[in-house]
């Protein structure tokens, strides 16, 4: 009462406006014009397409080396040729609910978005947690723990060709390959009887 047809209709207009809490670019619509509102269900999707990320997990074994701030590298299985650098933005203080193993969630961002990079892409990360230079390495094929042993051993190829068992004391380790801190020099070939 007491409002014209007009007025009515601006007030509602303004109801229904929707204004975004930052400036992004709309990924998908949940309704279609006429459609009715549905309470809980996502009226649109909008993203921050200058600020990307990859969400992932790190086992509870691995977690105590993340720090934020530590390099990653970031490879993207649809673009197996480009290395992206990004860095670890956060680390989850809880582990992943319902997991069968104990997992924490971690947040790397994207140092520079790349044009072709999009939400939702399969990602493996390599998180650099340590660097050194200048060592001997080692592939962990040719490691060998020895049966009521704690001490780790490789199999050298001896002066006359006969493999010899020596022991070694081992530093940094990747998936690949171990750092030798004592035990090896460069230049002996070792292998696998």
């Amino acid at each position: 009462p007491g409002e014209s047809e007009g007025e009515f209709r601006v007030r509602l207009a303004d109801q229904a406006r929707l204004v975004a809490p930052f400036a992004g670019t709309v990924m998908s619509i949940g309704y279609n014009p006429g459609d009715s509102i549905v309470p809980g269900q996502v009226g649109a999707v909008l993203a921050d397409l200058s600020s990307l990320h990859v969400d992932t997990t790190v086992d509870e074994l691995d977690i105590a080396a993340i720090q934020t701030g530590q390099a990653v590298e970031i490879t993207l299985d649809a673009l197996p040729d480009q290395a992206l650098m990004g860095e670890v933005a956060q680390i989850d203080l809880a582990p992943v609910a319902g997991s069968s193993t104990t997992e924490f969630p971690v947040v790397v961002t994207l140092g520079s978005a790349q044009e072709q990079v999009r939400i939702g892409m399969t990602a493996a990360l390599s998180i650099q947690v340590a660097h050194k230079e200048g060592v001997l390495l080692v592939p962990n094929w040719a490691l060998r723990l020895e049966q009521g042993s704690t001490d780790i051993f490789v199999r050298v190829l001896g002066p006359l060709g006969d493999p010899q068992q020596v022991p070694v004391t081992l530093g940094l380790r990747s998936d690949l390959f171990s750092e030798v801190v004592s035990g090896l020099t460069a230049g002996q070939t070792v292998g696998v009887p």
